[in-house]
């Protein structure tokens, strides 16, 4: 009796602690910036389920409503195939974006390993956050929809009320197929890196990866849903590649899951029973193959991610000799020396502070060639009359100042917090001068001198450089504008989620993105047709900056002092004055 009762507390603990990680893993999934605090996570989460439920709405009504005007359903299997490429793409995008926190982390490991906790149990509560967060996504991105394509489409075969639930699970099934398939696939490369690579050379090779996936996620998101290349008018020739029998619908993933679609809707077509087994066969090797190489990468990564490693020495005394004639000459005051070398090397170590800028550039880097795919690309056309041309290092350059913008309110180092508090010494205009420093030569300047070297091909050099000093003239009064009334020392504040109120402020950054990059190219158009005025140009720019730089030094950082700790807003406010 006593080995009984024994056994059935071990189960009861087991389960507890497997329940209370899931739940912790899964909560992970949504500690970002738009969350404000956990107890808000619930009502963040329903309005991300009801974003993606009308997202599934709209684009599934926008592909099945001419099927009421049609006198036989057709092929609607590439409708089908659309829609699960849609939201593939979106799945794909989400996982690569929460990479970090798909496998446990530093701070994961530190704060669990030491509890009485078994390796099984902790990676069977994050094998279970995942499926939990699939599923969630499934049901928001497809339930909905699901009605949307029985109330269009089983008219063509069934008036049935059974049937038109039978064609909802059929879409829900098939969905949720999908999105295991392209959930456990990207977690599964993650997991081959871990694998094969040793710890510090995954960390740099995961970053260009990440950056490559997203840039590519978002290029085939964005023309997919805009239609503004040729992406969606080109499923309008699959029917004609099935009667071919092309390969390519064989190998295109999203047509495995229509083909498991109408397979599960009684339709016993050769073609669609093949793409089922296809289906059926990728799920089950994805969810393998990522138990796989977790578990190699778990049991080999576990101890080396505790590990304090030094970085090595390569021409150090170069990098010593460079450094200290840079700071001679640009950071003289060591006030603004400490600020700009703690901000280039934190950006530089921070594998979270790199990512999350990476995912600002990639977004950037697709809308560019959204921009190049979409214009004429013969030589003849590349000329500085071509805005897209002109646009494009200004869209770079946006997407790059906001997201360091925003990083800077995320701390890598609250130790260094107490460093520059009993340090501080007035003015304090250098701790600002440092970072603006730092801004400028390590992301601008570097930027411009790349878009120099590109269109010094296309162009010759007096056009590039005329072209990279306008961009860069505009880039720095941007900088002026993120960081005007910027009280803190970069990644060391304390952070408060939600802050940022990115759900709130999205509006005014795209409209100021539209002004910054196609209002500036329209000018730069005109300044090229019309050189003289480019002095014009750069005098204004001069006198703005000089403006905003005597309004920051002597009056706002006289009275501001710097912000070392972030409140959280107060969750009343009274409206009586205080005592």
């Amino acid at each position: 009796m006593g080995t009984a009762e024994s056994f059935s507390a071990s189960l009861r603990n087991g389960f507890g602690q497997f329940s209370i990680l899931t739940r912790h893993f899964f909560h992970r999934f949504f500690q970002n910036d738009i969350v404000d605090f956990e107890d808000q996570m619930k009502e963040k989460v329903i309005g991300g389920m009801a974003f993606l439920a009308i997202l599934g709405v709209q684009v599934a009504n926008a592909i099945l409503f001419k099927y009421p005007f049609l006198e036989k359903e057709g092929p609607s299997w590439v409708d089908k195939g659309y829609f699960f490429w849609i939201f593939m793409l979106l799945l794909g995008f989400i996982t690569v974006v929460e990479w970090d926190v798909i496998f446990p982390d530093r701070r994961d490991y530190l704060n669990l390993i030491p509890l009485p906790v078994r390796v099984r149990t902790f990676f069977l509560a994050k094998s279970a956050s995942f499926f939990l967060f699939i599923g969630i996504y499934s049901v928001a991105a497809h339930a909905l929809a699901s009605f949307s394509f029985g109330y269009f489409l089983t008219r063509f075969r069934s008036g049935s009320p059974l049937f038109i639930l039978r064609y909802m699970a059929a879409h829900l099934v098939a969905g949720s197929a999908a999105n295991i398939f392209l959930f456990f696939l990207c977690v599964f490369i993650q997991g081959l890196l871990m694998s094969l690579l040793s710890y510090g050379l995954y960390k740099r090779i995961s970053l260009i990866i990440r950056f490559v996936l997203l840039t590519s996620i978002v290029f085939l998101l964005i023309v997919s849903l805009t239609g503004s290349v040729s992406i969606p008018q080109s499923f309008s020739n699959f029917p004609a590649m099935k009667e071919s029998q092309d390969r390519f619908l064989y190998a295109f993933p999203p047509m495995w899951f229509a083909g498991l679609y109408e397979y599960l809707l009684g339709n016993r077509d050769p073609f669609f029973a093949t793409l089922s087994r296809f289906a059926l066969g990728a799920v089950l090797a994805s969810v393998l193959a990522f138990f796989g190489a977790a578990a190699i990468s778990y049991t080999r990564h576990l101890k080396k991610s505790l590990e304090v490693r030094r970085g090595r020495i390569n021409l150090r005394k170069v990098q010593d000799l460079l450094s200290k004639a840079f700071d001679a000459v640009a950071l003289r005051n060591p006030t603004q020396r400490a600020v700009f070398h703690f901000f280039g090397q934190t950006l530089s170590r921070s594998t979270l502070h790199k990512m999350r800028l990476f995912n600002y550039l990639a977004v950037s880097s697709a809308l560019a060639l959204i921009m190049l795919a979409t214009t004429q690309l013969l030589r003849s056309h590349m000329t500085v009359s071509n805005r897209t041309l002109l646009a494009i290092p200004l869209i770079l350059s946006f997407f790059l100042l906001l997201g360091i913008r925003s990083l800077a309110n995320v701390p890598a180092s609250l130790e260094a917090n107490w460093v520059f508090q009993i340090t501080e010494r007035t003015p304090r205009r250098h701790y600002f001068a440092g970072l603006k420093k730092a801004v400028f030569f390590e992301a601008l300047f570097p930027l411009f001198v790349l878009v120099f070297v590109f269109y010094y091909y296309l162009w010759g050099w007096r056009p590039a450089l005329m072209h990279c000093l306008y961009g860069l003239a505009a880039s720095v009064l941007l900088m002026e504008i993120l960081f005007l009334r910027y009280p803190k020392v970069p990644f060391t504040c304390n952070f408060v989620p939600g802050k940022a109120k990115v759900h709130v402020y999205w509006l005014p950054y795209a409209i100021g993105f539209l002004l910054y990059a196609f209002f500036l190219s329209s000018l730069e158009r005109f300044l090229f047709a019309y050189p003289r005025y480019f002095l014009n140009y750069f005098v204004t720019c001069g006198v703005l900056f000089l403006a905003s730089r005597l309004y920051q030094n002597f009056y706002f950082y006289r009275r501001q002092p710097i912000v070392y700790h972030e409140e959280p807003e107060p969750v009343m406010i009274s409206l009586e004055s205080p005592p």
